[in-house]
C-alpha cells in the first residue's frame, strides 16, 4: 500500500470520527437545544390587574391494562423475576413483553391493577394582563424535553404566556422517566429499552388538554390563602442524615366570584409519595388520592371535616434527601389506631390527616382573603457547567 493510499484511508477514518463525535455532541444537547425561556410579566403599562379569573381542568391517565400482556408473580412479591418462577403470557399478541413498570424503588415491579385513577390536573390564572397555567402529575417526574413539547403543542389562540410542570414524585405509577423500565441487565441499557413511549404520550396529550380546558374555563374568582406548619411526628421521617423537613402545609382556595362556591382547592407540602412500599403492585397516586378527596368530598366522623367541592390539587414541595413517610407511624383520626407498615390504610389516613389540616386552616383564623390579587411570572432558563465523571459521561 502506498503512503498516498493509507494517507486517503487515514482521512476517511478521521472524517468518520469526526462525524461521530459532531454527531454525540448535538444529541448530547438534546432536542431542545435551542430552547430558551426568559419571562418578566406583567410588563410596565400593563393593564390595571381587575378580577382574578382562574379555571382548572383535570384528565385521566391511568393506563388500560387490558391492553397490556398479564403475569405471574411465582412468589407473590411484587416484583417480576423469571429466576423467581414468574412468568408473563402475551396477551397483545405482538411478541414483546409489555407490562405497565412502576416506577420508583426497583425496575422490575409491573402493575397487576388499579387502586384509584391516576390525573393530570391544571390550574389557570388570569390576571394584570399575564396568563398561567400550572399542571401536576400523578408521576413519578417529567423530563425538560417532554414538558417542552407538551409547551410548544398548546393552541396559541389561547395566549398562554407560561405553563409550569410539576409531578407528585409518585413511586406507584407508570415509569414516566425510562429509569425503572425493567431493562434486563446492564447490557440492555445501551441497546434496548421497555419504556413506554406510548403512555408517555397520552400523558403529554393529557397535559396539552387538561391546559387548554383550564384556560378555556377560567371564570372570575376570589382566592383565599392560608399556611399551617405542622410537627413531623405522624407525618413524616427523614431517613438520611441532616435530618431536615418541610412541615408547612401551605394552601389556597378559589371560589367563584362574590359567592362561596368552590372552584379549586390548592396543596403544597413536601414528603416522598411512596407509602405503599416497594411491594406494591397496584397503580395509585397514594396518599395525595386520600388527600384530593377529603377536600373535594370531605373527610367522616370522627374528627372529620367537611367538603369544599370543586378540584383539589396537590403540587409537590421539597422532597429532599429523603422526606419519607416509609418510616412513619402515621395514626388514624379516632385517635385509637396506628398503621406503621406500608398499606393503604396507612396512605389512606395519612392523606386524610393533611387534608384536615389544610380545610381547617382554610376555614380558620389564620385563614387570609386576598383582596386585589396580582398574577405575575417570572422564569429564566440556566445553563450550568458539567464537569468531572459527569462530564466525560
Amino acid at each position: 500500500m502506498t503512503f498516498f493510499a493509507r494517507h486517503k484511508i487515514i482521512s476517511a477514518l478521521l472524517i468518520i470520527v469526526l462525524l461521530i463525535v459532531g454527531f454525540l455532541a448535538w444529541r448530547m444537547k438534546g432536542p431542545d437545544r435551542s430552547y430558551r425561556v426568559s419571562l418578566d410579566l406583567p410588563k410596565a403599562g400593563a393593564p390595571a390587574p381587575g378580577v382574578l379569573e382562574v379555571g382548572v381542568a383535570k384528565v385521566d391517565i391511568t393506563p388500560d391494562l387490558s391492553q397490556y400482556d398479564q403475569w405471574t408473580d411465582a412468589n407473590d412479591d411484587g416484583k417480576y423475576k423469571e429466576s423467581d418462577g414468574d412468568t408473563w403470557t402475551d396477551t397483545n399478541g405482538n411478541g414483546k413483553r409489555d407490562l405497565v413498570w412502576m416506577a420508583g424503588f426497583s425496575d422490575n415491579r409491573p402493575a397487576k391493577g388499579v387502586n384509584d385513577p391516576l390525573w393530570v390536573r391544571a390550574i389557570a390564572f388570569r390576571n394584570n394582563g399575564v396568563t398561567v397555567a400550572m399542571v401536576t402529575i400523578d408521576s413519578i417526574g417529567i423530563l425538560a424535553e417532554k414538558f417542552i413539547a407538551v409547551r410548544k403543542s398548546i393552541d396559541p389562540s389561547l395566549n398562554i404566556d407560561h405553563v409550569m410542570f410539576s409531578t407528585l414524585h409518585n413511586h406507584e405509577t407508570p415509569d414516566t422517566m425510562g429509569i425503572w423500565s425493567n431493562m434486563d441487565g446492564v447490557g440492555a441499557i445501551l441497546f434496548k429499552s421497555n419504556f413506554d413511549y406510548a403512555y408517555m404520550a397520552k400523558v403529554q396529550r393529557a397535559c396539552k388538554e387538561a391546559v387548554e380546558e383550564a384556560v378555556r374555563g377560567l371564570q372570575p374568582a376570589d382566592m383565599t390563602i392560608a399556611e399551617e406548619e405542622i410537627k413531623p411526628e405522624g407525618f413524616v421521617d427523614d431517613s438520611r442524615d441532616p435530618q431536615v423537613f418541610d412541615l408547612k402545609v401551605c394552601s389556597a382556595r378559589f371560589t367563584k366570584h362574590g359567592t362561596d362556591q368552590t372552584i379549586a382547592t390548592m396543596i403544597s407540602w413536601g414528603n416522598h409519595v411512596e407509602t405503599l412500599g416497594s411491594s406494591n403492585s397496584l397503580l395509585t397516586s397514594d396518599f395525595p388520592h386520600y388527600l384530593r378527596e377529603g377536600l373535594e368530598k370531605g373527610v367522616g366522623e370522627p374528627n372529620g371535616v367537611e367538603k369544599f367541592g370543586g378540584m383539589a390539587l396537590y403540587f409537590q414541595g421539597m422532597v429532599g434527601g429523603l422526606m419519607t413517610q416509609l418510616h412513619t407511624t402515621v395514626p388514624h383520626r379516632d385517635g385509637q389506631q396506628k398503621f406503621e407498615k406500608a398499606s393503604y390504610e396507612k396512605a389512606q389516613a395519612l392523606g386524610e390527616n393533611v387534608a384536615i389540616v389544610a380545610a381547617k386552616t382554610l376555614r380558620g383564623e389564620k385563614a387570609v382573603k386576598v383582596e386585589n390579587p396580582r398574577v405575575s411570572v417570572a422564569a429564566q432558563t440556566i445553563f450550568t457547567p458539567v464537569s468531572g465523571m459527569y462530564g466525560y459521561a
